[in-house]
Order: C-alpha cells, then sequence, then structure tokens
C-alpha cells in the first residue's frame, strides 16, 4: 500500500480538490475496473491504474472497486440462477422422455438426480463417533485403574 500512496499525484497529496466525476465517468471507469478484474489484475495493480489514468486517490479507487464487485456478484447471482433453470428444464424433458419411453429405471435416475440438484435427498450419514473403549480397557489394566 506504501508503494501506491507514493504513486499517487502530488496534487492529490496537498489537498488540492480535482472536479467530480460526471455519472457516465463513473460508470466507465467501474467497467474499466471490472475488466481489470476479470483479467486477475490485483488491488495494488488497480490502484496504480486509477491513480495513473484517472488522478483520484486510494479512497475513491477503493469506492470503484467495491461497485465493480458488487457487478460481478450480481452477475454471478443472475447466471446461477439462469443455469439452475435450465438444468431443471432440461432434466424435466429428460424425465418426460424416460417416461414417453417407459423406461421406468431412466425415470428413477433423472429423478435422483433431479432431487440431488435440489437438494432434496437426505443427506450421507456419516459416522464420525470413534470407539476406543478397547484402547481405554487396555490402558486402565496397564495402569491399574481395573
Amino acid at each position: 500500500m506504501a508503494a501506491i500512496a507514493t504513486k499517487i499525484p502530488k496534487l492529490m497529496k496537498k489537498g488540492v480538490k480535482m472536479a467530480k466525476a460526471t455519472r457516465f465517468e463513473v460508470k466507465k471507469r467501474v467497467n474499466k475496473i471490472y475488466d481489470l478484474l476479470i483479467r486477475g489484475k490485483s488491488a495494488d495493480y488497480i490502484l496504480q491504474f486509477c491513480s495513473e489514468n484517472w488522478n483520484v486517490c486510494e479512497r475513491q479507487a477503493y469506492n470503484y472497486i467495491k461497485r465493480a464487485i458488487k457487478k460481478l456478484e450480481k452477475i454471478a447471482e443472475t447466471e446461477h440462477r439462469v443455469e439452475l433453470g435450465k438444468a431443471i428444464a432440461r432434466l424435466s424433458d429428460l424425465y418426460d422422455k424416460e417416461y414417453t419411453s417407459k423406461n421406468w429405471q431412466g425415470c428413477r435416475q433423472v429423478q435422483k438426480d433431479l432431487n440431488t440438484l435440489l437438494g432434496l435427498e437426505k443427506p450421507t450419514e456419516v459416522d464420525v463417533s470413534l470407539n476406543y473403549s478397547k484402547q481405554i480397557e487396555e490402558e486402565k489394566k496397564r495402569y491399574g485403574f481395573d
């Protein structure tokens, strides 16, 4: 972070206020940062980019980064819902085809896949109990606690 601070223009350090960006300009900047995030650029790189290209302080650059991340989250949420909907529709269509061809085993498998996708099946039980009774008895005998 210290390296980024040294790259902030001297005008910003002296407290000289720059003209406020228009809404359109802010959207363009957020979209550019969004592109940089998609390309895997680090926060330090983006901070430096903002300073060099738009002459903004670190705090404003972080605000742009936050907005770009929100945009990524919204897209991920939307795409997840869309992909889930497509998967459900495909499985429903496949179930109908299996049913029409009287392939009951296929119907069962498609329903099982749909249940898994929707989280409707009973979770697999895992035995996490530790059975040390034999070892405990041996230790008791060893130390004369019997």
